[in-house]
Protein backbone atom coordinates (compact mmCIF):
# COMPACT_ATOMS: atom_id res chain seq x y z
CA UNK A 1 0.00 0.00 0.00
CA UNK A 2 1.67 3.49 -0.59
CA UNK A 3 1.07 5.58 2.24
CA UNK A 4 1.39 9.79 2.21
CA UNK A 5 2.85 10.94 4.89
CA UNK A 6 2.50 14.65 5.99
CA UNK A 7 3.86 16.41 9.32
CA UNK A 8 1.45 15.09 11.66
CA UNK A 9 -0.62 11.87 9.85
CA UNK A 10 0.32 9.26 7.60
CA UNK A 11 -2.33 8.00 5.21
CA UNK A 12 -3.70 6.27 2.07
CA UNK A 13 -6.39 6.51 -0.76
CA UNK A 14 -7.99 5.04 -3.65
CA UNK A 15 -8.33 6.39 -6.96
CA UNK A 16 -11.11 8.61 -6.07
CA UNK A 17 -9.47 10.13 -2.99
CA UNK A 18 -11.46 8.31 -0.57
CA UNK A 19 -9.34 7.43 2.92
CA UNK A 20 -8.94 3.70 3.31
CA UNK A 21 -6.25 3.77 6.13
CA UNK A 22 -5.22 6.91 8.30
CA UNK A 23 -3.65 7.32 11.83
CA UNK A 24 -2.90 11.22 13.14
CA UNK A 25 -0.88 12.44 15.87
CA UNK A 26 -0.88 15.98 16.46
CA UNK A 27 2.01 18.20 18.40
CA UNK A 28 1.52 20.42 21.44
CA UNK A 29 4.53 21.16 24.32
CA UNK A 30 6.75 18.88 22.46
CA UNK A 31 4.51 15.90 22.80
CA UNK A 32 3.50 13.89 19.89
CA UNK A 33 -0.02 12.32 20.63
CA UNK A 34 -1.23 9.13 18.73
CA UNK A 35 -5.11 9.96 18.52
CA UNK A 36 -6.66 7.99 16.05
CA UNK A 37 -5.65 4.91 13.88
CA UNK A 38 -8.37 3.85 11.02
CA UNK A 39 -8.68 0.94 8.66
CA UNK A 40 -11.31 0.41 6.21
CA UNK A 41 -13.20 -2.67 6.57
CA UNK A 42 -12.05 -3.92 3.31
CA UNK A 43 -9.10 -3.86 4.53
CA UNK A 44 -8.39 -5.32 8.04
CA UNK A 45 -7.11 -8.32 9.13
CA UNK A 46 -3.91 -7.67 6.97
CA UNK A 47 -1.63 -5.81 9.66
CA UNK A 48 -2.27 -2.20 8.35
CA UNK A 49 -3.14 -0.44 11.65
CA UNK A 50 0.31 -2.34 13.12
CA UNK A 51 2.50 -0.63 9.77
CA UNK A 52 0.15 2.63 10.53
CA UNK A 53 1.03 3.23 14.09
CA UNK A 54 5.11 1.70 13.50
CA UNK A 55 5.61 4.02 10.26
CA UNK A 56 3.85 6.84 13.48
CA UNK A 57 6.56 5.79 16.36
CA UNK A 58 9.16 6.14 13.75
CA UNK A 59 8.60 9.53 12.15
CA UNK A 60 7.67 10.52 15.75
CA UNK A 61 11.41 9.49 16.98
CA UNK A 62 13.10 11.28 14.10
CA UNK A 63 11.26 14.27 14.41
CA UNK A 64 12.58 14.32 18.13
CA UNK A 65 9.40 14.66 19.97
CA UNK A 66 8.10 12.41 23.26
CA UNK A 67 4.83 10.42 22.74
CA UNK A 68 1.92 9.66 24.37
CA UNK A 69 -1.22 7.45 22.89
CA UNK A 70 -5.24 8.15 23.50
CA UNK A 71 -5.68 5.73 20.48
CA UNK A 72 -6.43 2.35 22.34
CA UNK A 73 -4.84 0.18 19.17
CA UNK A 74 -1.63 2.45 19.26
CA UNK A 75 -1.24 2.36 22.94
CA UNK A 76 -1.58 -1.79 22.99
CA UNK A 77 0.66 -1.70 20.12
CA UNK A 78 3.28 0.35 21.63
CA UNK A 79 2.88 -1.65 25.17
CA UNK A 80 3.04 -5.40 22.91
CA UNK A 81 6.27 -3.73 20.66
CA UNK A 82 8.23 -1.87 22.38
CA UNK A 83 10.01 -3.34 25.41
CA UNK A 84 11.18 -1.29 28.47
CA UNK A 85 14.45 -2.04 30.12
CA UNK A 86 16.22 -0.39 33.12
CA UNK A 87 19.28 -0.39 34.93
CA UNK A 88 19.03 -2.54 37.83
CA UNK A 89 21.62 -4.95 36.47
CA UNK A 90 24.24 -3.50 34.98
CA UNK A 91 27.98 -4.71 34.20
CA UNK A 92 31.51 -3.87 33.70
CA UNK A 93 32.58 -6.43 31.39
CA UNK A 94 31.28 -7.90 28.48
CA UNK A 95 30.82 -11.73 29.18
CA UNK A 96 28.71 -14.64 27.92
CA UNK A 97 27.80 -15.84 31.41
CA UNK A 98 26.32 -11.85 31.94
CA UNK A 99 22.44 -12.31 32.41
CA UNK A 100 19.97 -10.13 30.13
CA UNK A 101 17.88 -7.55 31.37
CA UNK A 102 15.50 -8.79 28.72
CA UNK A 103 15.19 -10.95 26.00
CA UNK A 104 13.47 -9.50 23.10
CA UNK A 105 13.22 -10.82 19.21
CA UNK A 106 14.53 -9.95 15.97
CA UNK A 107 12.92 -6.83 14.95
CA UNK A 108 11.89 -5.70 18.21
CA UNK A 109 12.17 -2.03 19.73
CA UNK A 110 13.51 -1.64 23.15
CA UNK A 111 13.54 1.45 24.84
CA UNK A 112 16.87 0.87 27.81
CA UNK A 113 17.23 2.92 30.38
CA UNK A 114 20.99 3.22 31.16
CA UNK A 115 23.18 3.85 34.12
CA UNK A 116 25.91 6.49 34.60
CA UNK A 117 29.25 5.37 33.50
CA UNK A 118 30.58 4.89 36.96
CA UNK A 119 27.24 3.90 38.82
CA UNK A 120 24.29 5.48 41.00
CA UNK A 121 26.69 8.21 42.67
CA UNK A 122 25.29 11.49 40.60
CA UNK A 123 22.05 12.44 41.72
CA UNK A 124 21.66 16.07 41.66
CA UNK A 125 23.95 19.15 39.94
CA UNK A 126 25.02 19.57 43.79
CA UNK A 127 27.00 15.82 43.67
CA UNK A 128 30.61 16.24 42.65
CA UNK A 129 32.58 13.65 41.30
CA UNK A 130 36.13 11.93 42.63
CA UNK A 131 37.82 8.91 41.94
CA UNK A 132 36.44 6.65 44.66
CA UNK A 133 32.86 7.63 43.69
CA UNK A 134 32.90 5.74 40.07
CA UNK A 135 32.10 2.02 40.37
CA UNK A 136 32.79 1.19 36.25
CA UNK A 137 34.20 1.13 34.27
CA UNK A 138 30.95 2.05 31.86
CA UNK A 139 28.10 -0.12 33.61
CA UNK A 140 26.11 -1.35 30.81
CA UNK A 141 22.28 -3.23 30.17
CA UNK A 142 22.58 -6.25 29.34
CA UNK A 143 19.73 -7.45 26.05
CA UNK A 144 19.21 -10.55 24.80
CA UNK A 145 17.88 -11.43 21.17
CA UNK A 146 16.29 -14.78 20.97
CA UNK A 147 17.65 -17.00 17.84
CA UNK A 148 20.65 -14.94 16.97
CA UNK A 149 23.11 -17.29 16.51
CA UNK A 150 27.16 -17.33 16.44
CA UNK A 151 28.21 -16.09 12.99
CA UNK A 152 25.32 -14.02 12.52
CA UNK A 153 25.12 -10.01 12.69
CA UNK A 154 23.44 -7.79 15.19
CA UNK A 155 21.92 -5.00 13.20
CA UNK A 156 21.00 -2.12 15.36
CA UNK A 157 19.03 0.98 14.13
CA UNK A 158 19.92 3.91 16.85
CA UNK A 159 16.47 5.84 16.67
CA UNK A 160 16.55 7.87 19.60
CA UNK A 161 19.28 8.76 22.75
CA UNK A 162 17.55 11.32 25.24
CA UNK A 163 20.09 11.72 28.18
CA UNK A 164 19.29 12.43 31.60
CA UNK A 165 18.48 15.81 33.24
CA UNK A 166 22.15 16.00 35.31
CA UNK A 167 26.03 14.74 33.89
CA UNK A 168 29.29 15.35 34.77
CA UNK A 169 32.63 15.64 33.57
CA UNK A 170 36.29 15.12 35.35
CA UNK A 171 39.47 13.90 35.81
CA UNK A 172 42.29 13.97 38.34
CA UNK A 173 45.55 15.30 37.10
CA UNK A 174 47.95 12.87 38.96
CA UNK A 175 45.44 9.52 37.65
CA UNK A 176 45.56 10.35 33.97
CA UNK A 177 48.57 10.38 31.93
CA UNK A 178 47.31 12.33 28.98
CA UNK A 179 47.08 15.83 30.85
CA UNK A 180 50.73 15.64 31.77
CA UNK A 181 51.69 15.23 28.30
CA UNK A 182 49.99 17.78 26.85
CA UNK A 183 50.03 20.57 29.75
CA UNK A 184 53.20 19.45 31.90
CA UNK A 185 52.12 21.31 35.30
CA UNK A 186 48.75 19.11 35.02
CA UNK A 187 50.54 15.96 36.90
CA UNK A 188 50.56 18.19 40.09
CA UNK A 189 47.15 18.82 39.55
CA UNK A 190 43.94 17.46 41.50
CA UNK A 191 40.53 16.91 40.87
CA UNK A 192 39.25 18.99 37.98
CA UNK A 193 35.31 18.54 37.50
CA UNK A 194 32.51 20.16 36.76
CA UNK A 195 28.57 18.76 37.40
CA UNK A 196 26.09 20.23 34.77
CA UNK A 197 22.22 20.34 34.13
CA UNK A 198 20.88 18.73 30.94
CA UNK A 199 17.61 19.67 29.20
CA UNK A 200 16.59 19.76 25.46
CA UNK A 201 18.12 23.07 25.28
CA UNK A 202 21.39 21.97 25.87
CA UNK A 203 23.86 21.62 28.98
CA UNK A 204 24.83 24.31 31.25
CA UNK A 205 27.58 24.36 31.04
CA UNK A 206 28.09 27.54 33.04
CA UNK A 207 25.80 31.13 33.16
CA UNK A 208 27.31 32.33 30.19
CA UNK A 209 28.15 28.93 28.05
CA UNK A 210 25.45 26.25 27.10
CA UNK A 211 26.58 23.66 24.68
CA UNK A 212 25.11 21.58 22.04
CA UNK A 213 23.29 18.41 22.89
CA UNK A 214 24.57 16.08 21.04
CA UNK A 215 24.07 12.61 22.65
CA UNK A 216 25.52 9.07 21.76
CA UNK A 217 26.14 5.79 22.82
CA UNK A 218 29.81 5.87 24.34
CA UNK A 219 29.91 1.69 24.78
CA UNK A 220 28.05 -1.23 22.82
CA UNK A 221 28.78 -4.51 22.07
CA UNK A 222 28.39 -8.18 22.29
CA UNK A 223 29.52 -10.53 24.36
CA UNK A 224 32.50 -12.35 23.35
CA UNK A 225 32.66 -16.59 23.18
CA UNK A 226 35.57 -16.60 24.61
CA UNK A 227 37.55 -14.87 28.25
CA UNK A 228 35.29 -12.04 29.12
CA UNK A 229 36.42 -8.24 28.03
CA UNK A 230 36.29 -4.86 30.05
CA UNK A 231 34.11 -2.13 29.75
CA UNK A 232 37.29 0.19 29.65
CA UNK A 233 38.18 -0.78 25.81
CA UNK A 234 36.59 -1.31 22.31
CA UNK A 235 37.34 -4.89 20.65
CA UNK A 236 36.13 -6.38 17.95
CA UNK A 237 32.58 -7.00 19.10
CA UNK A 238 32.46 -3.81 20.53
CA UNK A 239 33.09 -2.13 23.73
CA UNK A 240 34.14 1.23 24.53
CA UNK A 241 34.63 2.94 21.47
CA UNK A 242 33.74 6.21 22.42
CA UNK A 243 32.46 7.52 18.71
CA UNK A 244 29.86 10.06 18.29
CA UNK A 245 29.04 9.06 15.13
CA UNK A 246 27.09 6.08 17.15
CA UNK A 247 24.50 8.09 17.75
CA UNK A 248 20.77 8.53 16.60
CA UNK A 249 20.43 8.04 12.75
CA UNK A 250 23.07 5.54 12.66
CA UNK A 251 22.83 1.73 12.24
CA UNK A 252 25.99 -0.06 13.67
CA UNK A 253 26.56 -3.95 12.58
CA UNK A 254 28.31 -5.97 14.74
CA UNK A 255 29.05 -9.43 15.09
CA UNK A 256 27.12 -12.52 17.16
CA UNK A 257 29.90 -14.30 19.09
CA UNK A 258 27.45 -16.38 21.04
CA UNK A 259 23.96 -17.63 21.38
CA UNK A 260 21.12 -14.82 21.84
CA UNK A 261 24.05 -12.52 21.35
CA UNK A 262 24.09 -10.41 24.70
CA UNK A 263 23.88 -6.64 23.47
CA UNK A 264 25.39 -4.68 26.01
CA UNK A 265 25.07 -0.62 26.04
CA UNK A 266 25.83 1.98 28.44
CA UNK A 267 28.21 4.84 28.99
CA UNK A 268 25.96 7.32 27.28
CA UNK A 269 26.90 11.03 26.73
CA UNK A 270 25.32 14.10 26.12
CA UNK A 271 27.89 15.84 24.37
CA UNK A 272 31.97 14.71 23.32
CA UNK A 273 34.88 16.16 21.96
CA UNK A 274 37.23 14.36 19.40
CA UNK A 275 39.87 12.61 22.25
CA UNK A 276 37.81 13.08 25.22
CA UNK A 277 41.07 14.17 26.66
CA UNK A 278 40.30 14.05 30.01
CA UNK A 279 39.64 10.75 30.56
CA UNK A 280 36.02 11.20 32.18
CA UNK A 281 36.11 14.04 29.57
CA UNK A 282 32.38 13.86 27.64
CA UNK A 283 29.41 15.39 29.47
CA UNK A 284 28.67 11.74 30.91
CA UNK A 285 25.09 10.95 31.65
CA UNK A 286 22.39 8.79 32.64
CA UNK A 287 19.88 8.29 29.42
CA UNK A 288 16.89 6.40 27.66
CA UNK A 289 18.36 4.69 24.18
CA UNK A 290 15.43 3.40 21.89
CA UNK A 291 17.04 0.93 19.47
CA UNK A 292 15.64 -1.16 16.94
CA UNK A 293 17.42 -5.12 17.06
CA UNK A 294 17.37 -6.87 14.03
CA UNK A 295 19.59 -10.52 13.04
CA UNK A 296 20.98 -11.09 9.79
CA UNK A 297 22.56 -14.47 8.86
CA UNK A 298 26.25 -14.44 8.15
CA UNK A 299 28.90 -11.36 8.86
CA UNK A 300 30.30 -9.72 6.42
CA UNK A 301 33.05 -7.55 8.27
CA UNK A 302 36.80 -8.91 8.20
CA UNK A 303 38.07 -7.44 11.28
CA UNK A 304 36.41 -4.23 12.49
CA UNK A 305 33.18 -2.47 12.90
CA UNK A 306 30.73 -1.02 10.43
CA UNK A 307 28.19 1.36 10.94
CA UNK A 308 26.35 3.70 8.48
CA UNK A 309 23.93 6.67 8.20
CA UNK A 310 21.86 8.14 5.36
CA UNK A 311 25.50 10.36 4.33
CA UNK A 312 28.24 8.05 5.43
CA UNK A 313 29.85 4.37 5.43
CA UNK A 314 31.90 4.62 8.48
CA UNK A 315 33.81 1.67 10.28
CA UNK A 316 35.76 1.36 13.15
CA UNK A 317 38.80 -0.31 14.88
CA UNK A 318 40.92 -0.50 17.84
CA UNK A 319 44.38 -1.67 18.26
CA UNK A 320 46.98 -0.83 20.53
CA UNK A 321 48.97 1.76 18.11
CA UNK A 322 47.04 4.35 16.98
CA UNK A 323 48.92 4.19 13.60
CA UNK A 324 47.07 0.21 13.82
CA UNK A 325 44.16 1.14 15.03
CA UNK A 326 43.90 4.05 11.81
CA UNK A 327 45.45 1.17 9.29
CA UNK A 328 42.39 -0.69 10.69
CA UNK A 329 39.58 1.50 9.98
CA UNK A 330 40.48 2.59 6.53
CA UNK A 331 41.24 -1.40 5.78
CA UNK A 332 38.23 -2.46 6.32
CA UNK A 333 36.36 0.66 4.69
CA UNK A 334 38.41 -0.68 1.65
CA UNK A 335 37.08 -4.29 1.97
CA UNK A 336 33.13 -2.61 2.58
CA UNK A 337 33.69 -0.58 -0.81
CA UNK A 338 35.42 -3.40 -2.71
CA UNK A 339 32.40 -5.79 -1.64
CA UNK A 340 29.27 -3.94 -1.91
CA UNK A 341 30.19 -1.14 -4.33
CA UNK A 342 32.49 -2.64 -7.46
CA UNK A 343 35.51 -1.00 -6.52
CA UNK A 344 39.15 -2.29 -6.97
CA UNK A 345 41.32 -2.52 -3.77
CA UNK A 346 43.30 -0.06 -5.65
CA UNK A 347 40.63 2.05 -6.82
CA UNK A 348 39.14 1.71 -3.32
CA UNK A 349 42.62 3.48 -1.45
CA UNK A 350 43.08 6.03 -4.07
CA UNK A 351 39.82 7.49 -3.76
CA UNK A 352 40.20 7.39 -0.32
CA UNK A 353 43.49 9.48 -0.60
CA UNK A 354 40.91 12.60 -1.80
CA UNK A 355 37.98 12.08 0.37
CA UNK A 356 38.49 9.74 3.28
CA UNK A 357 37.55 11.47 6.35
CA UNK A 358 39.07 9.84 9.69
CA UNK A 359 40.01 10.75 13.52
CA UNK A 360 40.75 9.52 16.69
CA UNK A 361 37.86 9.56 18.88
CA UNK A 362 39.40 8.49 22.12
CA UNK A 363 43.08 9.01 23.66
CA UNK A 364 43.92 9.18 27.17
CA UNK A 365 47.74 8.26 26.66
CA UNK A 366 50.57 7.62 23.77
CA UNK A 367 49.46 4.24 22.87
CA UNK A 368 47.31 1.36 23.71
CA UNK A 369 43.89 -0.12 23.85
CA UNK A 370 42.51 3.91 23.99
CA UNK A 371 43.19 4.79 20.64
CA UNK A 372 39.63 3.73 18.51
CA UNK A 373 39.77 5.27 15.10
CA UNK A 374 36.87 5.88 12.66
CA UNK A 375 37.21 5.73 9.04
CA UNK A 376 34.34 7.19 7.02
CA UNK A 377 33.58 7.89 3.01
CA UNK A 378 30.52 9.90 2.18
CA UNK A 379 27.69 7.50 0.06
CA UNK A 380 27.56 10.10 -2.92
CA UNK A 381 31.25 9.37 -3.94
CA UNK A 382 30.44 5.57 -3.92
CA UNK A 383 31.12 5.42 -7.72
CA UNK A 384 33.36 2.51 -8.78
CA UNK A 385 35.64 3.66 -11.68
CA UNK A 386 36.76 0.26 -12.92
CA UNK A 387 39.70 1.85 -15.32
CA UNK A 388 41.74 3.48 -12.34
CA UNK A 389 45.41 2.66 -14.06
CA UNK A 390 47.54 0.23 -11.99
CA UNK A 391 50.29 -2.24 -12.78
CA UNK A 392 52.56 -4.24 -10.47
CA UNK A 393 55.92 -3.02 -10.16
Amino acid sequence: MNYITEQNRIFAQNESGKVLAEITFPVSDNTATINHTFVDESLRGQGIASELVEMAYLQILKQGYDIQCTCSYAKKWMETHIIKVGHEQTYTFMDKDNVPSATVHSGDYVEISTELNGGDWLQTTEDRWAPGKSKGPNRTVVIGVENAQPGDTLQIDILNIVPGPVGYTGFAGWRTKLPGIIWPDAKDWDVVTKTVSISQDGVRWSDSLKLPLEPMIGTIGTAPQGEKETNYYAWHNGGNMDVQEIRKGTTLYLPVSVDNALLHVGDCHAIMGDGEIPFGGAIECRATVTLKVSVLKGYKAKEWLRAEDEEYLMTIANEDKMKDSFCGAVRELMHWMSEDYGFTPQEAYLLLGSVLEARCTMLHGDDGRFSPYIAKIKKKYLHADKHTEWRKP
